[in-house]
């Protein structure tokens, strides 16, 4: 099928939460024309400069943060935008929500493409060892990705590009491709087996997205980003779950953890109940003190 002509609608209003979710559980993704107001985008945009973009930008950069919220008290205006919210209620069926994890992009004229992958971080049961903190934080139950792209994403600008029903279990790469080892992307037999980076198939779905627009999309759909030709691009996440039960993690809360949920404004407080953070130096070979969040 070709993409650029799909026969349904995967773009939505706010007040259409039950065909936004509808899409996303049959398609993989759906998107929410301004979702957000202008003044949560503007201090979202204003946040994403705070904490990423305080040294001067070189030619080429794309710098990120897995942890927004902890580091710029605007980060958490977006639990404002009521829509938001109430997309994450309905999605999860329950209205106690819980901050599951953020992060943050910062992207200059320069920036190659990100290859085709996805988000998923599976685990086996019978895995000896997680090894990676995503494995607890993504394991495909907890949350999907949100994104706020606050400058636009644009098929030419470094924009965000997907494969419809790609997440589904029984979705296989076109003919004459087939996965990268896990099914984290694919390649062309023939060439290496190394991540896709071209945009040529008619799989392949571009996206139109204006700051205030909401993208989500399963943890295992296959995305990819163009390369940033020149300009800007801004874009965050802050992904919620359900606040019970706990999620429980191999590692003690982080200082500046601790520091976001005593700070947050009393209106939010609700959404820091059994938040884990993340930590990324997590050793796991060394010893394990579960933290219940």
């Amino acid at each position: 099928m070709d993409a650029r002509s799909l026969p349904y609608r995967y773009d939505f209003e706010p007040d259409e939460l039950d065909p936004v979710l509808a899409c996303y559980e049959a398609h993989g993704f759906a998107i929410v024309r301004k979702m957000a107001p202008p003044d949560v985008v503007a201090d979202l945009g204003e946040a994403v400069w705070d904490v990423l973009g305080r040294d001067a930008l070189a030619l080429g950069d794309n710098r990120t943060t897995p942890d927004f919220v902890e580091h710029s008290p605007k980060a958490s205006r977006l639990l404002d935008a009521e829509a938001y919210v109430d997309l994450n209620r309905r999605m999860f069926g329950s209205d106690e929500l819980t901050i599951h994890r953020s992060f943050a992009v910062l992207k200059n004229a320069g920036s190659p493409p990100v290859a085709w992958h996805r988000d998923y971080h599976h685990r086996d049961e019978a895995d000896a060892q997680a090894t990676e903190p995503d494995q607890f934080l993504d394991p495909g139950d907890h949350g999907f990705r949100a994104l706020w792209y606050l400058d636009g994403s644009y098929p030419d600008r470094g924009g965000l590009w997907l494969i419809p029903d790609s997440h589904r279990d029984d979705w296989q790469p076109p003919e004459g491709y087939a996965f990268t080892e896990g099914r984290k992307s694919f390649y062309r037999i023939g060439e290496p087996p190394e991540d896709y980076e071209r945009f040529d198939l008619r799989e392949m779905l571009p996206l139109h997205v204006d700051p205030g627009d909401l993208v989500i999309y399963s943890l295992k759909l296959q995305h990819a980003a163009a390369a940033q030709p020149e300009g800007v691009r801004r874009a965050c996440a802050v992904i919620l779950r359900p606040t019970w039960p706990a999620l429980e993690v191999p590692w003690q809360p982080l200082e500046s953890s601790k520091r976001f949920v005593a700070t947050i404004p009393d209106r939010h407080r609700s959404f820091v109940r059994n938040y884990v953070g993340i930590d990324y130096g997590w050793d796991p070979l060394g010893p394990t003190r579960p933290h219940h969040g």
